[in-house]
């Protein structure tokens, strides 16, 4: 019994793997797309990098119940290299706070949710101002009340977005992001819960500086 209970833990993580997997995938395959029918015009790589934030939705689901928050915000850093006219690649570290950190007046106060992305933005429309979204990579989960408990997993975002140019090198873009994360189960004496995931809808706007590689 304790066998079979093992394979079927075992099943059920592959299979977040395989959906993570998949949606990464699907990533490449938009990319290998956009870089087939990109521009074939001569490009200096641009280098980029910006900072955003806005209002989310996070709903966090597991075995001991789901909870809803509905007031927190997303904050965001990204940069990385635009290799083709309509494509963006780089590297986000974005994350939600769910419960304020307290400070020292109460350290035990505190819960997020931080990630670690690759991502990637193409434009395959005629239109630069519009663009698809996508990132993933790791989660990190961080709990700091005496009942909490911290984990890891894994995470992806994909959305759409518009961007406006404000100057020469910086454009203001705005970004609506559906978000889901898996994460690892905690085990610890008097502790078991299982099934932990999370879905997150944001939207968010951000400032963008961005210049051009000398020849």
């Amino acid at each position: 019994m304790k066998m079979y209970t093992s394979r079927m833990k075992l099943a059920h993580g592959n299979t977040k793997t395989r959906s993570i997997t998949n949606i990464w995938l699907l990533f490449l395959l938009m990319g290998l797309v956009q870089s087939v029918f990109g521009q074939q015009t001569k490009h200096n790589p641009l280098y980029y990098a910006g900072i955003e934030t806005g209002p989310a939705l996070l709903s966090l689901s597991s075995s001991a119940g789901t909870k809803t928050s509905t007031n927190i915000f997303s904050l965001g850093f990204y940069g990385g290299f635009t290799p083709l006219p309509k494509l963006r690649v780089g590297i986000n570290l974005n994350g939600n706070l769910i419960e304020t950190y307290g400070g020292y007046a109460h350290p035990d106060k505190g819960i997020s949710i931080s990630n670690i992305h690759l991502h990637m933005q193409a434009m395959p429309f005629a239109s630069t101002a519009v663009f698809i979204n996508m990132q993933g990579g790791y989660a990190n989960y961080v709990h700091h009340n005496p009942d909490g408990f911290n984990t890891t997993g894994a995470s992806c975002k994909l959305g759409i977005g518009y961007k406006r140019t404000l100057g020469k090198y910086t454009t203001f873009q705005s970004t609506l992001n559906y978000g889901l994360g898996f994460l690892a189960d905690v085990k610890h004496p008097g502790v078991n819960i299982t099934d932990q995931h999370f879905q997150l809808v944001e939207l968010l706007i951000g400032i963008t500086v961005h210049k051009t590689k000398k020849e």
